[in-house]
Parts: C-alpha cells; sequence; structure tokens
C-alpha cells in the first residue's frame, strides 16, 4: 500500500533550486503527476514494501541528545500549523526525532538518498529497533515504509514544504490527508548538510503511531 521507489523533482523554474523527493504513498494503482511549478514525472507502484534478499544487519541508530536544530523546527511549526493540517495533535517523540536526525545524518555522510539505507533496512524497520512499537498492521519487511517523507537540496524549509505539497502523495502523508496518516500524530524532523555529494541537505519527516 505504500511506496518505497524514488520520487524526483526537477528544477523550480522560479526559484533555480533543485528538490529531489522521496515519499510513502497511499495508492494502490500506478499514477502519474506533475505541474507547472514542480516538473516530475511521478511513479506509484501497486508492489510495495517487497522483500530483498536477506540484508546485512545494520546497528541501531545511535541516540542523538539534542532536539530538532533550527531548521527542523521552522519546518515543525509549518507543518503543525498549515491551515490544511487534519491532525488533531503533533507531539515530537524522541526515538521518532532520533531516528529522523540519524536518517538525515546518514544520507549527508553516506551520499545516498533512499527511504532504504546501504545496509537494506527502511524505517519502519529502524524505528522499531530504536524501540518505538509501531502497530503490528504495519508493513514488517526490511525495507518498508508507512512512515516517512524524504527531500535534498535546499535549507529553505519552506520551499521544501511547498514542494511535498504539490506532490499528492507526500501531501497525503505531510498532512494527514487520509485516516491512516492522521493517526500518526507522533513525528521527527531531521536535517542534515554535507559536502562532496549530490545533495547539499537532506530533510527527514517521520510520523507515527504507537501500538496500543
Amino acid at each position: 500500500m505504500f511506496a518505497n521507489r524514488p520520487l524526483r523533482l526537477g528544477r523550480r523554474a522560479l526559484t533555480g533550486l533543485s528538490l529531489a523527493l522521496l515519499t510513502l504513498v497511499a495508492l494502490l494503482t500506478p499514477a502519474q503527476a506533475a505541474s507547472a511549478d514542480y516538473p516530475c514525472r511521478v511513479a506509484l507502484p501497486m508492489a510495495l514494501g517487497a522483500q530483498r534478499p536477506t540484508p546485512t544487519p545494520a546497528p541501531t541508530p545511535s541516540p542523538t541528545p539534542a532536539g530538532p536544530c533550527a531548521q527542523a523546527q521552522v519546518m515543525a511549526a509549518l507543518i503543525a500549523g498549515h491551515p490544511g493540517q487534519r491532525r488533531a495533535t503533533m507531539v515530537l517523540d524522541p526515538i521518532l526525532q532520533q531516528v529522523a536526525q540519524a536518517r538525515a545524518e546518514d544520507m549527508a555522510a553516506r551520499h545516498y538518498f533512499d527511504h532504504t539505507n546501504p545496509e537494506g533496512y527502511g524505517p519502519n524497520y529502524l524505528v522499531r529497533q530504536a524501540g518505538y512499537p509501531l502497530p503490528s498492521y504495519y508493513l514488517t519487511a526490511p525495507t518498508a515504509n508507512n512512515i516517512e517523507s524524504l527531500a535534498a537540496d535546499s535549507p529553505d524549509a519552506e520551499l521544501i514544504l511547498q514542494a511535498w505539497l504539490a506532490s499528492p502523495g507526500h501531501r497525503v502523508h505531510v498532512l494527514g490527508e487520509q485516516a491512516f496518516f492522521a493517526a500518526q500524530i507522533e513525528y521527527g524532523i531531521g536535517y542534515a548538510t554535507s559536502t562532496g555529494g549530490e545533495y547539499s541537505e537532506y530533510w527527514v519527516f517521520i510520523s507515527a503511531c504507537r501500538a496500543r
């Protein structure tokens, strides 16, 4: 039900900034989308979270004692305060924040941009390994993603949010436009910078709900 494949956006004509995005999506059939402001081609696969060959075990992300950085705090305020936000409330969760920041830093350090890390693990696995109890109905394949949206290559939180909201797959997650995502009231936001790779900034938005 949710996509792990890349969603990449071309250069914005008005800003000259290049945004590259990845998302989970809640669609059952393939689809394509594009807009004048964010020229892109979106492919939403039907088969998601498929099992890959058994990956090499990856270490659990190490705790990040500091809270969200300034950019992440700005993004959190923008997401929570957006007039289209469907979640009744949004609560920063220390485990989700730890994983989101670790994900951003890992992509920046190892110069990749994907929901799945080089060891073959996706966000559902990583937050469970960090101690966050996802509901049992969330996907359990090593690469599974029901909780994460990514963006890259701009330090501007407003531009990143605009790009997310211009993509239907990102929008439904970020604004909780479906009941599944509206129930994800706990979140973490990661931001990291990089030199020498394809992208100079990495953003991670994770939202989830705890098993009851």
